[in-house]
């Protein structure tokens, strides 16, 4: 049984160098070997996050914790995410080890920040 999946699109897969994306459009790259969905993520969030702490501290706050959780670098961004016992603790120290289930709730966590910033927008208009 193959490991991967090719999905092929009749699109490319790197827009070409003279197609110049709207201004409200992010181009995001989730190459597998570049850190997968989390490079895209993290484009992304690059991209939207500084309007949105600017306009919106509330929702970023809100949010720090899953915003921060897989890209620890977003902190020069949004600030620093709010410190635990399982952060500040050595590893030999710690008593909890989150698993998968976390890294989804994280994950919904970002997702559920994004369609909330575009609502703002939207509603803002």
């Amino acid at each position: 049984m193959p490991s991967h999946r090719w999905i092929v699109s009749e699109l490319p897969a790197v827009p070409p160098q003279s197609a110049q994306p709207a201004a409200s459009e992010i181009v995001a790259g989730c190459h597998g070997r570049l850190r997968g969905p989390y490079t895209g993520v993290d484009t992304v969030l690059r991209a939207v996050l500084p309007e949105a702490v600017r306009r919106w501290p509330d929702l970023v706050d809100f949010h720090r914790v899953e915003l921060l959780y897989g890209m620890p670098d977003l902190a020069d961004l949004i600030g620093p995410a709010p410190q635990t016992l399982a952060i500040e603790s050595t590893f030999e120290e710690r008593t909890r080890f989150f698993g998968a289930g976390m890294i989804r709730c994280m994950s919904q966590g970002v997702v559920s920040f994004l369609i909330a910033h575009a609502a703002r927008l939207h509603t803002a208009g």
